[in-house]
């Protein structure tokens, strides 16, 4: 794979100040691809924003950040990722950064500054901090364009794959959830993760590491947990989790939910998932599966994972009147739900949400004061519990150790 150099950015960043006319050159409704440079440490960086079309949502505009993968630059994602077509439709801001080159045993190649580029440069090169980077594009973006600072994720894939979970650990209250892909959390970067942010990695069989360790694909079938163990336990471990599991599966992935956590740690949810015959590939719907009549793509399932996941991550009190009651609160077998007062004014529809956001109960509810919940009806895991009336909304996480 070449380096794609960003040649000729029509917007500079000095000092962390935007050209505002060059931002809105164009008529508010317009999608716009803004390229970027800007000063840390001394060092020129490179960006690509994608803003989309039509007027800023109400609390501003998600923001996912796309790390691309060794010898790779944001370019090449802004390009073939898919993820500017999904921000057009869904009205959230791209942001492609390109990380600094490097000598390494791999050759001159751009890596991010994770732990497995700690362990193949060249002597004499030395690593430089990507974090700065990160928090200045932030500042710098949201300065001018109205960002949902509750809504902020990030995804990678190889090399960015294994600098997204290492974010969510060094820039700790920033990100709302992660995606890694065809990456994993390195030993060198694993670290107690405070708060927890919901992750999802993604593997697959025929990933180059496999075939060049074992010889052979991974397993598709329970046995690649074995295999994996290392990358499963730097994330379970910096996560507080267990290696307990739920799983779910289609014919070409299954995946392992992981919610059970251990003694005195905050809830967490860290999902994997290996994929049959998916090579190291971030796939976009014609390089994996092509011959499907819907191929899966990357940056859907991992937008479908973050806009979900955020009304688990969400402050929802602007939208409650008194109080939702769930205890005991985790609890082992039931649970007791309490409705407001208020509620005996009318009916309402009682809602729950498993980490997916995927709506696994409702029910309507009519006059009671209390209900009881069942954990063999939903099993272990963190789930969102919403009753919703004519004026009123109540939220409440719970957890089901």
């Amino acid at each position: 794979m070449h380096y794609f150099f960003i040649k000729n950015p029509f917007l500079i960043f000095h000092t962390g100040l935007i050209l505002l006319c060059i931002f809105f050159n164009k008529p508010a409704y317009a999608q716009q691809r803004i390229d970027a440079t800007m000063n840390v440490a001394g060092e020129k960086r490179e960006f690509i924003v994608f803003k989309p079309s039509g007027t800023v949502p109400g609390g501003g505009y998600p923001l996912v950040f796309m790390l691309h993968g060794t010898n790779q630059d944001g370019n090449l994602f802004y390009n073939y990722s898919k993820w500017k077509e999904i921000a057009e439709r869904e009205k959230f801001i791209v942001v492609f950064p390109t990380a600094l080159v490097y000598c390494t045993a791999e050759g001159i190649v751009t890596k991010w500054s994770q732990g497995n580029t700690a362990s193949v440069l060249c002597p004499g090169d030395t690593m430089r901090s990507d974090i700065p980077f990160f928090y200045k594009m932030i500042d710098t973006i949201a300065a001018t364009i109205p960002i949902n600072l509750k809504k902020m994720y990030a995804t990678g894939f190889s090399s960015g794959g294994t600098m997204v979970p290492k974010l969510s650990i060094d820039m700790p209250g920033v990100f709302a959830a992660v995606g890694c892909g065809s990456g994993n959390l390195d030993d060198r970067d694993s670290f107690p993760m405070n708060p927890k942010v919901p992750t999802w990695a993604i593997r697959g069989t025929h990933d180059h590491g496999f075939l060049d360790q074992l010889g052979r694909p991974c397993p598709f079938n329970d046995s690649a947990l074995l295999y994996n163990a290392v990358r499963l336990k730097n994330h379970l471990g910096s996560m507080g989790l267990t290696n307990q599991y739920l799983k779910d599966s289609t014919e070409y992935a299954i995946h392992y939910n992981f919610t059970k956590t251990l003694p005195g740690e905050a809830p967490a949810f860290f999902r994997w998932s290996i994929y049959w015959g998916l090579e190291h590939e971030y796939f976009d719907g014609s390089n994996y599966l092509s011959q499907l009549p819907n191929p899966p793509i990357e940056a859907e399932l991992f937008w479908d994972f973050f806009k979900n996941v955020s009304i688990l991550n969400s402050n929802h009190d602007t939208y409650k009147i008194g109080d939702l009651r769930c205890y005991p609160n985790p609890a082992n077998q039931h649970m007791q739900i309490e409705f407001p007062s208020a509620h005996l004014e009318s009916s309402g529809a009682l809602r729950i949400f498993d980490v997916r956001g995927q709506k696994i109960l409702e029910k309507e509810i009519l006059e009671q004061k209390i209900i009881t919940l069942d954990k063999s009806l939903f099993g272990t895991g963190v789930y969102l519990v919403q009753w919703q009336s004519k004026n009123q909304v109540y939220t409440q996480k719970i957890l089901f150790q």
